[in-house]
């Protein structure tokens, strides 16, 4: 018996050198194969390879891949398939495929072969499919009446991108320790950011990290001064404030949650990180809707703790404190809010005007989706020639919005978003400390965005971070409305 276990042995270690041989050859082949590509498709196919191998030494495969989904969130590296330079500008330039795609075809991957088995459910229950249906079809109906359909079509792949990733964390962030991790990998992520940024101000520089997104430390001419800022690895001071919109509110709501010292001084770090970093990036529609939603989690959670009198009084101290620290003192907050405007109401004011006058035009369905800086001109009566040598959309994400698409698009873009939170409303009131902060944390995080796009737009067809945030809202509202069947029975 023991020679023949022994034989089985010997047999499964032979198996497994030529295996182990075997993949290794193959990977060399495909190596070998990739570095005669581009770097920017080197980089992506190598990552790919290399996030795959090490898969391979974690035993739930879905955690892992859903880390490096939210870790490459932020990160943007791309290739852009079928890609068509232009001398306008454009949001896409090809069918983009950004780093996030890597880590989410996998998951959706691990969804179906689980469905297959039985081990979970193959429905779709996401709120505001329908909407976001109608969304993607009044984008097709723009693009069909625009100058430059092929751009159109780009744009329609990249809106695709994103709603595949709002689907799948709607529906696959199912347990309490994946809200967790996502969580956790947020806030590190927001340290990161916020690091990076800092040093980026500091140094005046981009780090050498030009490649994942980064461009220099904006030297913004565009509003006839210089400025410099930094746009960590999103590539865009802007971009970069938009993230934190959406991620700050999140961490600083975490902090009301009841856990150990040292994790409540390690999350404390991470919000200051992240702080810093977004006084970085000079933003202020960024700084005033992150100070909004700041002071209004205070708020409510002060409430919740205290009492309104007691939650008021120490939000006015907040206040005072933190006003004498920015107006008595000489800092980048006091000098971008209320000395130097460094010229931008002149291109600025310009561009609404021109976006108004789209929209007066092209009232149902705007001049077509990625094609504003291409028809826009053609609108252009002020007295600047704005678009002649700042092409750029207006500044204002619905005037955006309205202009590619039309009003017909924005309607949609609004009920998509209301139905969103709607159904995360009822976590808002669960029993779980965590899942409240967090719900809290997200709900505020998204109305400091919007409240942002008053003052700026984003590319919102393939801004990740926002429909990642979409998804997570809607995962929680899922816990939220279990939680509430759990009281009622």
């Amino acid at each position: 018996m023991d020679s023949v276990l022994g034989q089985k042995l010997t047999g499964f270690r032979q198996f497994s050198g030529r295996w182990q041989f075997w993949l290794g050859m193959i990977l060399g082949a495909v190596f070998l194969a990739i570095s005669e590509l581009e770097f920017a498709w080197f980089t992506v196919l190598f990552l790919g390879l290399l996030i795959g191998f090490i898969s391979l030494a974690f035993h739930d495969k879905k955690q892992f891949s859903l880390i490096i989904l939210v870790i490459s969130l932020p990160i943007i590296i791309d290739i852009n398939l079928y890609y068509q330079p232009s001398a306008v500008s454009h949001s896409t330039y090809g069918f983009q495929v950004i780093l996030f795609t890597i880590p989410l075809c996998v998951l959706y991957l691990i969804w179906i072969m689980r469905a297959i088995e039985g081990r979970e459910s193959p429905d779709i229950a996401s709120p505001g499919l329908l909407a976001l249906a109608f969304l993607w079809c009044s984008c097709a109906v723009s693009v069909w009446f625009s100058s430059n359909r092929l751009y159109g079509v780009f744009d329609l792949w990249a809106l695709f991108s994103s709603v595949l990733l709002y689907i799948y964390v709607a529906n696959q962030v199912r347990k309490r320790q994946e809200l967790v991790l996502v969580a956790v990998v947020t806030v590190i992520n927001v340290a990161v950011q916020g690091i990076l940024a800092l040093l980026q101000y500091l140094t005046d520089s981009n780090l050498g990290l030009d490649f994942f997104g980064a461009t220099k430390a904006l030297r913004d001419y565009t509003s006839l001064a210089a400025l410099s800022r930094a746009g960590g690895t999103l590539g865009h001071p802007n971009s970069l404030a938009l993230f934190f919109d959406l991620t700050l509110p999140l961490t600083f709501s975490l902090l009301f949650h009841p856990m150990k010292f040292g994790r409540k001084f390690l999350l404390l770090l991470a919000f200051t990180a992240g702080l810093a970093g977004l006084t970085a990036t000079l933003s202020r529609g960024g700084i005033l809707a992150v100070g909004l939603a700041s002071i209004t989690l205070l708020l409510i959670h002060f409430f919740r703790r205290f009492g309104l009198a007691q939650a008021v009084v120490y939000v006015v101290l907040v206040l005072v404190v933190a006003s004498g620290l920015i107006l008595g003192t000489s800092n980048p907050i006091e000098r971008r809010l209320f000395q130097h405007d460094y010229g931008t109401a002149y291109g600025r004011i310009p561009h609404l005007l021109v976006a108004i006058n789209v929209i007066r035009a092209n009232p149902l369905f705007g001049v077509g989706l990625n094609n504003y800086c291409e028809a826009a001109p053609e609108f252009d009566n002020t007295p600047q020639q704005i678009m002649a040598y700042w092409q750029a959309p207006a500044h204002n994400l619905y005037l955006f919005i309205a202009s590619e698409i039309g009003l017909v698009g924005l309607i949609w873009v609004v009920v998509f978003t209301f139905a969103v939170v709607k159904a995360l409303w009822p976590s808002l009131r669960s029993p779980d400390s965590f899942v409240r902060c967090l719900s809290l944390g997200v709900l505020l995080g998204l109305i400091a965005f919007f409240i942002h796009g008053q003052f700026d737009y984003a590319n919102w067809t393939h801004f990740s971070t926002l429909w990642f945030m979409f998804g997570v809202a809607a995962a929680l509202g899922r816990f939220g409305a279990r939680d509430e069947v759990i009281e009622s029975v």
